[in-house]
Parts: structure tokens; sequence; C-alpha cells
């Protein structure tokens, strides 16, 4: 997931990494994605972590 992340943040699109890795299908790529938008969309965008129950 890291190595991911650090591709698209470099510029990279997701089929250079894709191409790069071979063994990761573009599925679980877009998955885990998925999975980061919606972990950051409910981080606190104050202090970058996730709100605390109450």
């Amino acid at each position: 997931m890291k190595t991911l992340v650090d591709y698209l943040e470099a510029g990279d699109w997701l089929n250079e990494f894709l191409d790069h890795f071979p063994s990761v299908c573009d599925d679980r790529a877009i998955s885990v994605l998925a999975m980061i938008s919606c972990y950051a969309s409910k981080l606190n965008t104050e202090t970058g972590r996730m709100p605390v129950p109450q």
C-alpha cells in the first residue's frame, strides 16, 4: 500500500504502478485507493487524526 501511495505522490499514474507490479491486479489497487479515500475523509482536518467517539 505504501508503495502505491509513493507512486501516486510522485505524480505517477496508477497504470504505471500496475506495469511495475504485475502481481497486483487493478481491482486490488482501486480497492486500496477507495479504502484510503474513505479513511482520509474521516480524518479531523485540524489534527489529522481520527475523531474520538463520544
